[in-house]
C-alpha cells in the first residue's frame, strides 16, 4: 500500500518484503520488484487523510511496464483489504487494474494462494497476512480475476454517482416546492399583528373623529 524503507535504511527489510522473498523460489521467481499504491514513505500507519490520489506513482507504474515483456513478469495483485473503504485508494486501485487491462496483460495478472485459504474469502491476500498466518504452507500463483474485480468497482461507482445524482434532484425539488408553497401561501397575519393593526385603525378613527 505505502513504503516504509528509504535510500537511508535500504539494507533493513520489512517483514512483507521477507516473508515475500522466502516463498520466492516456490513461486518461481528469481527477483521481485515491489510497487506500492502510494508512493509517499511512512513509517507508522497513516492517517485515511494523510493518503491521496497519487498521478505521479501511476505515471511510475505505467514505466516500468513499458520497460519490460509481458512474458517476462507476472504481475501480483497483493494489497489486502487494509483500506477498502479508503476513496482514494479505491481509485487507485481501479486505476492501476485500468492500465493493466488496457495493455492487454489479463493473463499475466495473479494472486499468491494457499491451499487452505479460499480466494473467494480472501481476494489478493496480502504477504504479510500470508507470512503471519500461512508461512508453513507452499505458496503459488493463481489468476487474479481482473476483468470480474473492475467491472465491480465500476459498477459501485456509477451506483453512488446515480445516489448522489438523485439525492441531488431531490433537494432541488424539494427547495423548488418550498419557494412555490412560499410565494403562494395567503398572507395570514398573526394575532399580536392584527391587534396592532386594530389600534392603529382606532387611533386614526379618534384623530379623523377630533379634526372634524
Amino acid at each position: 500500500l505505502y513504503p516504509t524503507l528509504t535510500f537511508k535504511n535500504v539494507n533493513q527489510m520489512d517483514l512483507s518484503t521477507m516473508h515475500l522473498l522466502n516463498h520466492a523460489e516456490e513461486l518461481g521467481w528469481n527477483d521481485v520488484r515491489i510497487v506500492n499504491l502510494f508512493s509517499k514513505v511512512f513509517h507508522s500507519k497513516p492517517l485515511a487523510s494523510q493518503l491521496e490520489f497519487d498521478l505521479d506513482n501511476v505515471a511510475y507504474f505505467e514505466d516500468i511496464l513499458e520497460d519490460m515483456l509481458p512474458e517476462d513478469f507476472d504481475v501480483v495483485i497483493a494489497w489486502g483489504s487494509t483500506l477498502n473503504g479508503h476513496a482514494d485508494a479505491k481509485e487507485m486501485k481501479k486505476e492501476f487494474l485500468s492500465i493493466l487491462a488496457n495493455k492487454n496483460l489479463d493473463d499475466r495478472v495473479m494472486q499468491i494462494c494457499v491451499g487452505t485459504l479460499s480466494t473467494n474469502e480472501k481476494l489478493c491476500p496480502h504477504p504479510l497476512y500470508l507470512g503471519l498466518r500461512h508461512a508453513g504452507e507452499k505458496w503459488y500463483l493463481e489468476n487474479f480475476p481482473l476483468g470480474k474485480v473492475l467491472s465491480q468497482m465500476q459498477s459501485k461507482q456509477n451506483r453512488k454517482r446515480k445516489a448522489k445524482g438523485g439525492q441531488e434532484q431531490k433537494t432541488e425539488t424539494s427547495e423548488h416546492t418550498k419557494a412555490t408553497q412560499e410565494s403562494q401561501a395567503p398572507n395570514h397575519t398573526t394575532a399580536p399583528e392584527k391587534k396592532a393593526e386594530q389600534k392603529k385603525y382606532m387611533l386614526l378613527c379618534l384623530k379623523h373623529k377630533k379634526t372634524h
